[in-house]
């Protein structure tokens, strides 16, 4: 069992690797929040081998949020850290199912862009999903991958409050790409931080 402390250091390095304000380019954004959870423990039913291997370990997923003056959407960061670059590369597909299950809405179409991928990353999914909630209607564009054995998802998501039709606002796909690979950058960079 890990101690307290170790668990802590877990969580902490989690959101160190996220995207940060100071991360982001151009002007205009402001940050919105932060949260972190132990990999395995929120959904105890998607307990796969890799997912059970990062929970033993003590793994965390950290986010961090995002707003972009003079855009009506929300911009998200997230990386969760497996035990091996199998484990993370395994969950790179898996990304379009995990998305929205926090939230309580249902997937009406979704659309996988075979021909898209983060730039340098060898393992990566680009995605759209337009969903359905109590709230509204909700549209997301994300762009993921694995950086070793760190598994990163950069979104753009916007809810149309009390509307049942798709939103008619769209991040730039080019925008969205370039966020995703400065993600991975900086989890490679630290990565190689802490082994020298």
């Amino acid at each position: 069992m890990k101690s307290r402390q170790e668990l802590q250091a877990y969580e902490q390095r989690s959101l160190v690797m996220t995207l940060s304000l100071a991360d982001l380019p151009g002007a205009g954004w402001s940050a919105v929040g932060e949260k972190s959870w132990r990999i395995g423990a929120t959904f105890p039913r998607d307990k796969d081998e890799a997912v059970r291997r990062a929970h033993h370990v003590g793994l965390y997923t950290g986010a961090r949020f995002f707003k972009k003056g003079g855009l009506e959407l929300g911009f998200s960061s997230q990386v969760a850290e497996y035990t091996s670059t199998e484990d993370a590369a395994s969950r790179v597909r898996t990304l379009p199912a995990q998305t929205l299950k926090s939230h309580g809405r249902t997937v009406i179409t979704q659309r996988i862009f075979e021909d898209e991928e983060v730039p340098g990353v060898a393992h990566s999914i680009v995605f759209e999903q337009f969903s359905a909630g109590m709230d509204g209607s909700g549209f997301g564009q994300y762009a993921g991958g694995c950086e070793s054995n760190v598994l990163f998802v950069v979104a753009c998501t916007t809810i149309e409050y009390g509307l049942r039709e798709e939103p008619g606002s769209r991040w730039p796909w080019s925008e969205l790409l370039a966020l995703a690979a400065l993600q991975s950058d900086k989890v490679r960079r630290l990565q190689n931080e802490s082994v020298n």
